[in-house]
């Protein structure tokens, strides 16, 4: 009669390679997690640009944008564009905003500097009306634009998991 002959050595083998199985996906789960966030969802704020029958930008399309916007002392992001004046004639030129949605209207504050001096300085919604200051750019002149926005200190609350596309409208006017 032959002995029964115990096998321990393959069944702690396949126990080990179980419990190491076990170690590496639980290893690869903890790695991959996903970091938690702060439970709130702050704006998605983009400035667009295009260009007119009188006048060429350097940029197309966006030229800021802020994801994830909260509220901030001031500016931490900056865009910029050049605007030529393609016409034979001098501009004046304002710019207006036309914002995708409202929400943002009277929350976001706005600041646009056209060749270093002051174009446009208060919220959204002052902007929506157009500038109240214009700058002058003569036939073949180029000037920089400079765009900054971001939530006031002050904003509390109607501004969370909002997305905002907002066109800069640049409107000239022959001198």
């Amino acid at each position: 009669m032959r002995g029964h002959r115990s096998d321990h050595g393959g069944r702690s083998a396949r126990i080990t390679g179980v419990i190491l199985a076990l170690v590496a996906v639980t290893a690869v789960a903890v790695v991959s997690r996903i970091p938690g966030g702060t439970g709130t969802l702050g704006a998605d704020v983009t400035f667009i640009t295009g260009p007119t029958g009188e006048l060429a930008v350097s940029q197309t399309g966006a030229v800021l944008q802020l994801n994830g916007l909260e509220p901030a002392g001031g500016p931490t992001k900056t865009g910029l564009f050049t605007v030529t004046n393609i016409a034979s004639k001098t501009l004046s030129i304002r710019l207006r905003a036309l914002p995708s949605i409202g929400d943002l209207d009277t929350l976001l504050s706005v600041r646009v500097t056209a060749g270093g001096g002051d174009l446009f300085d208060g919220t959204l919604s002052g902007l929506t009306g157009g500038s109240p200051l214009s700058f002058r750019l003569g036939s073949g002149r180029s000037t920089e634009l400079v765009v900054a926005a971001w939530l006031p200190t002050s904003v509390t609350t109607g501004y969370q998991n909002r997305i905002d596309d907002v066109t800069l409208q640049l409107e000239p006017r022959g001198s």
